[in-house]
């Protein structure tokens, strides 16, 4: 898993564990959500990662109320998530 390299995790993972929180590579911002590949597969993944597109979203526009419209997040999402 991606995530578990770039936050250099050992042990036990849990893909959930990590979801809802913000963190940091370097001073790159990430956040935590499914493959895109998983959604095709598991149908039941989808809301939690629109969830995660939703508080992607809310934080961006903490930062700047201007910034973006939902094609904009999900294009910051797919590129850098």
């Amino acid at each position: 898993v991606a995530i578990r390299n770039l936050l250099k995790l050992d042990g036990e993972f849990s893909l959930n564990r990590y979801r809802g929180q913000i963190y940091s590579y370097g001073n790159i911002p990430l956040v935590v959500t499914y493959h895109p590949s998983a959604l095709l597969r598991n149908i039941e993944f989808k809301k939690p990662a629109w969830e995660d597109l939703k508080f992607l979203k809310a934080k961006l526009l903490a930062i700047n109320p201007y910034c973006c419209d939902e094609a904009q997040v999900v294009r910051f999402f797919f590129i850098f998530g």
